[in-house]
């Protein structure tokens, strides 16, 4: 198996853009322990950590089209992932309620 050289910023989005599965499996890989290492500081639950972590990057992989160099991709990314944890705990938040309601 061929090893592919590591791609810039620029390509890795640009790929990612066209929907290149190298591409994405690349900025998936380039980004994953620190996303993941974030996910497991507010969850302390690895099964639940991953899957914000995968709700994360399908939002970066929807949206990376309206990455616009501005900033650092991985604070980009770090951005989109926080979003995803973000809204597991406010969705979390909002079903205790509705749980005490109902009591």
């Amino acid at each position: 198996m061929k090893k592919r050289r590591p791609l810039s910023e620029k390509e890795l989005v640009e790929g990612c853009v066209r929907n290149e599965r190298s591409a994405q499996e690349q900025l998936y890989r380039r980004f994953f322990a620190p996303m993941m290492q974030m996910c497991l500081r507010y969850t302390r639950d690895e099964e639940l950590a991953m899957s914000i972590l995968n709700d994360g990057f399908l939002r970066v992989f929807k949206k990376i089209h309206l990455f616009g160099f501005k900033g650092s991709l991985e604070g980009w990314v770090r951005r989109l992932v926080w979003h995803s944890l973000a809204d597991h705990f406010r969705n979390r938040r909002q079903g205790l309620h509705f749980l005490l309601l109902e009591d």
